[in-house]
C-alpha cells in the first residue's frame, strides 16, 4: 500500500511540495546550487505519481512544504562540507497527525515550522550528533497540541527564534546553539520539560514545569526508516547478493562511471547518496 503522493512543482522561483491525507515520507537533498532532489524516504511515497527521485532546478526563492494530514516525515539533509541552502524562506507545514521534521546541515534566510496537532517531533541537528541549521533572519517553530518533542543542536540563529510547544506534555532540548538576538522558547499548557546545555547568547524560556542544565545524549527518535544495504559491482564483474525478506534489490547503471549500483529499496536517500559517492570516486 502506497503512503500517498507528494505533488512537486516550481513556480515563481519557489519549490512547492504538497502532500495528501496519507502518511507522506520524503527526503530533500541538494547536489547543486538552487537545485533540490526530492525522494521517497520509505520507498512507498510517490513524487508526482512517480517512484522518484525527482530533481527541481532554478529554485532561487522559497522552499514551501505542506504535507496536510497523516503521520508525515520530512527530512532535509546534507553532508558536513556542503550544506543544503534555501535562498529565501524555508516554510514547513505538516498538518495534523504524528509528524516528524528532521534537519541536518541546513542554511536558510528565514524559517517557519508548523507541525499542527498530534504527537510531533522536530529534530534539528540529529540529537546533537551533527550540525543543525543556520538561520540568517527570523525563525518561528510551532508544534501545536499533543505530546511534542523539540530538539535543537549545533545551530545558529542570527536573529530571533520563537518556539511555542502548545498544549500537551511536551519536551524540549537545546544544546550547543548560538542565539545572536533574544529568543524565546515557550512550553505552553501542560507538564512540559526542558533541558539545555552549552548554548550561547540570549535564550529565554517560560511555562516549563522543570528545567535541566544537562541534555540527555539519548539516541535520535525512532522512525519507520529501515536499515539499508548497498553494493557496487563493475559491469564486467559478477556477484551474488542476498536480500532480506523485507527488502527489494534494485540496480541503477551509472553511465558516467561505468558502474552498476545495487541497493535495497527501503531508503531512497541512502541509496542515492551511495551512488553519488561511487560516481565521484571513479571520475
Amino acid at each position: 500500500m502506497l503512503d500517498g503522493n507528494v505533488s512537486a512543482f516550481v513556480s515563481g522561483g519557489s519549490l512547492h511540495l504538497k502532500g495528501d491525507s496519507a502518511a507522506n515520507e520524503i527526503t530533500i537533498e541538494q547536489f547543486a546550487s538552487r537545485t533540490f532532489t526530492v525522494s521517497s524516504r520509505d520507498g512507498s511515497t510517490t513524487i508526482n505519481g512517480q517512484a522518484g527521485p525527482l530533481t527541481f532546478t532554478r529554485v532561487g526563492k522559497d522552499l514551501n512544504i505542506s504535507l496536510n494530514g497523516g503521520d508525515d516525515i520530512v527530512e532535509l539533509t546534507a553532508d558536513d562540507s556542503d550544506p543544503l541552502w534555501v535562498v529565501n524562506k524555508l516554510d514547513i507545514k505538516t498538518g495534523d497527525g504524528d509528524d516528524q521534521v528532521l534537519m541536518t546541515q541546513v542554511h536558510a534566510l528565514r524559517l517557519s515550522i508548523d507541525t499542527g496537532s498530534g504527537d510531533d517531533t522536530v529534530n534539528i541537528g540529529d540529537s546533537g550528533n551533527t550540525t543543525g541549521i543556520m538561520v540568517t533572519k527570523e525563525a518561528v517553530i510551532s508544534t501545536g497540541g499533543g505530546t511534542d518533542d523539540l530538539q535543537i543542536a549545533n545551530s545558529l540563529f542570527k536573529r530571533t527564534l520563537v518556539a511555542n510547544l502548545g498544549a500537551g506534555g511536551d519536551s524540549a532540548a537545546v544544546q550547543n546553539t548560538t542565539f545572536r538576538k533574544t529568543s524565546n522558547l515557550i512550553g505552553g499548557s501542560g507538564a512540559d520539560t526542558m533541558s539545555k546545555q552549552g548554548n550561547r547568547g540570549k535564550l529565554k524560556y517560560s511555562s516549563f514545569s522543570s528545567v535541566s542544565n544537562t541534555v540527555d545524549s539519548s539516541p535520535s527518535p525512532s522512525t519507520t526508516e529501515a536499515n539499508n544495504d548497498t553494493a557496487t559491482v563493475a559491469r564486467s564483474a559478477s556477484t551474488t547478493i542476498n536480500v532480506a525478506s523485507n527488502d527489494t534489490a534494485r540496480h541503477r547503471h551509472d553511465a558516467q562511471s561505468g558502474l552498476d549500483c545495487y541497493y535495497s529499496a527501503a531508503d531512497q536517500r541512502h541509496r542515492r547518496r551511495q551512488c553519488q559517492r561511487h560516481r565521484h570516486l571513479h571520475q
